[in-house]
């Protein structure tokens, strides 16, 4: 078991090698030389706290899951660590396709639905994007040293479209949560005329969804709801700085532009790679075009932030699995099998 993890990270750290390779051949004047320096003077110190402060993110996303499920079950934060890290290894090692051993960990180790967990990862996602959303928003009118920055409105074009598809998905499912029960009611007369079965297997599935979209019963739930997502994703743009400053020459990058750069990556994340070849692209890119550092310090910062963050909690979770007796391929497998079933 340990040398296919150990097959997986060589093949994830290869594929990286050869997106950056790619890119690399697009530069006439790029120094390896260069390169070699830049990554001879990281400053560890700096590293370390970015890993830390990325572990401390996942921590805020498990008391996050844990105020989700207040409504249904009281569940200790403890208990959700665990499916936090090893899902986030699955997103890593598996890219978006692993995004479902999460909630499919959750319900299973506390006996809950995955519908369930499914509405809780849906509804996180919205706050995850309204609240990046507001962040970038304020770092862009109170820190005016980012307004001199090319292509800054493209980039807030792309972010723009971003929120109002979040908002657009938000109000579906506040519309559904509320409306959905009428609306499987409504739809099953209407199919039963048509196909009895297909009434049957989907209009059910479509009233238990709805029920359990209604997650957040009052103001305080959602206040602090709000309050962790901003957290998460302050600790996360913190995370993205230290990564940048710990190589000599980025520290003009201030935490307005690094939260710039977490949106960049979350809008590569939505075509994402195993190992995150589109966001490590998508931020070097970034870095080169718009805060004007050269392709080998640009380079270097990427390959060190896909260590210190999105990489991070590989080692943690693949030591869970094994610990737990698990298989990442199965939960990978089960998860995926499980969501067929609930889908229409």
């Amino acid at each position: 078991m340990r040398n296919r993890h150990t097959l997986v990270l060589i093949a994830l750290v290869a594929l990286l090698a050869l997106l950056i390779g790619e890119q690399v051949s697009h530069w006439r004047h790029f120094s390896w030389e260069v390169f070699r320096n830049n990554a001879r003077h990281i400053s560890f110190p700096y590293a370390v706290a970015a890993v830390s402060m990325t572990y401390l993110g996942l921590l805020l996303r498990a008391i996050r899951w844990r105020v989700f499920l207040q409504a249904t079950k009281t569940i200790p934060v403890t208990h959700l660590i665990g499916p936090t890290l090893i899902g986030f290894t699955g997103l890593a090692l598996l890219g978006r396709m692993g995004d479902l051993i999460r909630p499919y960990m959750i319900a299973r180790k506390e006996r809950l639905s995955l519908s369930s967990q499914l509405a809780i990862l849906s509804i996180e996602r919205i706050f995850d994007v309204g609240s990046l959303g507001a962040l970038v928003a304020f770092f862009l009118v109170f820190f005016p040293e980012l307004q001199s920055l090319p292509y800054l409105e493209n980039f807030r074009k792309g972010i723009l479209i971003l929120v109002v598809l979040a908002a657009l998905f938000g109000s579906m499912l506040f519309a559904f949560a509320r409306r959905g029960q009428r609306v499987s009611v409504a739809l099953e007369r209407t199919l039963t005329a048509v196909s009895p079965p297909l009434a049957q297997r989907i209009c059910p599935r479509l009233r238990l969804f709805s029920s359990e979209l209604n997650i957040i019963r009052d103001l305080s739930t959602l206040c602090t709801l709000v309050a962790l997502s901003l957290l998460t994703w302050l600790v996360a743009g913190m995370a993205l700085l230290t990564t940048i400053h710990a190589l000599p020459g980025t520290r003009q990058i201030t935490l307005g532009g690094s939260f710039l750069l977490v949106a960049f990556g979350v809008l590569g994340s939505l075509v994402q790679l195993p190992g995150g070849g589109t966001q490590q692209l998508i931020t070097i890119a970034a870095l080169v075009k718009m805060f004007g550092l050269t392709a080998e310090l640009a380079i270097s910062c990427s390959i060190l932030g896909w260590f210190t963050i999105f990489i991070a909690p590989v080692p943690a979770g693949l030591a869970l699995l094994r610990h737990e007796g698990l298989r990442l391929g199965t939960l990978f497998r089960s998860s995926q099998q499980q969501a067929a079933v609930l889908t229409p």
